[in-house]
């Protein structure tokens, strides 16, 4: 068995495409109702955010002009995103039963994801895993981003566990398939809408 398992945020422990897509039209009645077809607004915002990829200072302004509104504020906008967003968090399906068992196993658990430190410890605490896990490590609050070797490597070593005794679950293969095997963990790719490269 192994000793410890760490698992990415989001879309792997966070429903973050689900959690996106109840925010999206939560701000589409309030701002786009009216403007632009509902699901063409949440389509093309989810296309364009590519699983978080892209800020939302830079999405906004460049989905005004697309669509052709001139008299809301992008500003405003990624603003109201950061702060409702969490208002719609909620955890994957599973997830919080599969830390509990884990747990109750005697295995040591994390969470390693990158963004933004505030941000990400506010979705931890909105889908109700802070008390589940052992370890958190944020990649703006490390100074490191997945893939980076080193930011496994830390997440093992606050657990005091060798990187070859950690299982790591992720969604993306890049950053946690690809990044966790170069740290010498085993990889465990939860396919949630990502193609592998």
């Amino acid at each position: 068995m192994n000793s410890a398992v760490l698992f990415d945020l989001d879309d792997t422990l966070h429903d973050r495409a689900g959690s996106l897509r109840s925010f999206l039209v939560d701000q589409y009645q309030r701002s786009f109702a009216g403007r632009v077809d509902q699901e063409i607004f949440v389509t093309r915002f989810m296309q364009l955010d590519a699983h978080g990829s892209l800020s939302k200072a830079a999405l906004y302004p460049y989905l005004l002009a697309e669509f052709g509104i001139g008299d809301l504020s992008a500003a405003t906008l990624a603003a109201d995103y950061g702060e409702r967003f969490h208002e719609h968090a909620r955890p994957m399906e599973g997830a919080l039963d599969l830390l509990h068992a884990l747990r109750s196993d005697g295995t040591r658990l994390g969470v390693v994801t990158n963004g933004w430190t505030d941000f990400q410890h506010r979705t931890i605490d909105a889908i109700g895993i802070r008390d589940a896990v052992d370890v958190v490590l944020i990649s703006q609050a490390e100074n490191l981003r997945k893939p980076d070797a080193r930011l496994f490597h830390r997440a093992a070593g606050h657990l005091d566990i060798r990187p070859d005794k950690c299982i790591f679950v992720g969604d993306n293969p890049e950053a946690d398939v690809l990044g966790a095997e170069a740290a010498g963990m085993r990889a465990i790719w939860l396919r949630r809408g990502m193609e592998w490269p």
